[in-house]
């Protein structure tokens, strides 16, 4: 049974993040196709401060 016990886990915290990111990400979308504005204005944003990526 203890061998079970972090693949059930694992199972349980996916099931429970999986919906609350596709509720995330579609409230997300949804901004975006309302408001074309504001997005373009993220974008210009992200262009002046472009992420921080590692380097190899």
């Amino acid at each position: 049974m203890a061998a079970l016990t972090l693949p059930l886990l694992f199972a349980a915290g996916m099931s429970a993040f999986d919906p609350a990111d596709g509720l995330l990400m579609s409230v997300a979308y949804s901004w975006s196709n309302r408001n074309p504005a504001l997005l373009w204005r993220v974008g210009r944003f992200e262009e002046r401060h472009p992420p921080v990526t590692p380097r190899a």
